[in-house]
């Protein structure tokens, strides 16, 4: 796979400057995370950052733990 094909999405939101946010929403039958992306209309940070909000916990219970977790902040020196 080649670079241009893992942002085919993104090009054109970064090209016109729009925001946008992905949000896990589930996993696929292989147990893949699988991601929504939102992309809003300029100056739309505070809906999409509440809308993304909603779907997130509309989707938190189907969600499964990574089967390697590191908590950065709970991480000692």
């Amino acid at each position: 796979m080649d670079a241009a094909a893992l942002v085919r999405y993104s090009i054109a939101g970064n090209f016109l400057g729009l925001p946008a946010i992905t949000v896990p929403v589930g996993h696929d039958r292989g147990g893949l995370p699988v991601g929504l992306q939102l992309v809003g209309r300029p100056w739309s940070e505070a809906t999409l950052l509440h809308l993304a909000h909603a779907v997130q916990e509309a989707c938190w219970e189907r969600r499964l733990p990574p089967k390697v977790h590191f908590d950065l902040l709970l991480a000692k020196d």
